[in-house]
């Protein structure tokens, strides 16, 4: 695939909670930003098996308030507030990776396209939180993280 006028940052976050690696690009003749979730590595252990079950929601949201822009590792309460307000906000800019069962360090290699115009996506906030997939339960939360 050949792409025009693309520039890729390759970027590691890491808390007290793991890792996780992505890359981001804009492809200007698609008017889109890519978005590929690598991997992430020595997430926490959230199940008795000890292992977690992850995956990833990315969301790109207009409304980041300039204390949520300060924060870029966000503690348990103000992670799930913030989750709440982005799956309302986000609307159809909200995906999520696949779930990789039984491990700490996921591999997933899958790209995500978010339809906008590079003017308007200086105005916007690319969230990804990390969750523990319970089945028939609340997912737990791994972290959170924020491009701006």
């Amino acid at each position: 695939m050949q792409v025009d006028n693309e520039e890729e940052i390759w970027g590691m976050c890491s808390s007290g909670r793991g890792q996780i690696q992505i890359s981001l690009s804009y492809c200007t003749r698609r008017r889109a930003l890519l978005v590929t979730i690598h991997r992430a590595m020595n997430l926490l252990p959230m199940d008795s098996n000890g292992f977690s079950d992850p995956f990833v929601k990315l969301a790109l949201v207009e409304d980041a308030t300039d204390n949520h822009r300060q924060q870029r590792f966000l503690d348990y309460s103000t992670a799930r507030a913030t989750a709440k307000k982005l799956r309302k906000a986000a609307g159809r800019n909200s995906q999520s990776t696949s779930i990789k069962r039984k491990t700490l360090n996921p591999e997933w290699n899958e790209e995500f396209v978010f339809a906008t115009r590079l003017t308007e996506l200086m105005k916007l906030t690319l969230c990804l939180s990390v969750w523990d997939k319970d089945f028939g339960k609340s997912n737990d939360y791994l972290g959170t993280t924020s491009y701006y």
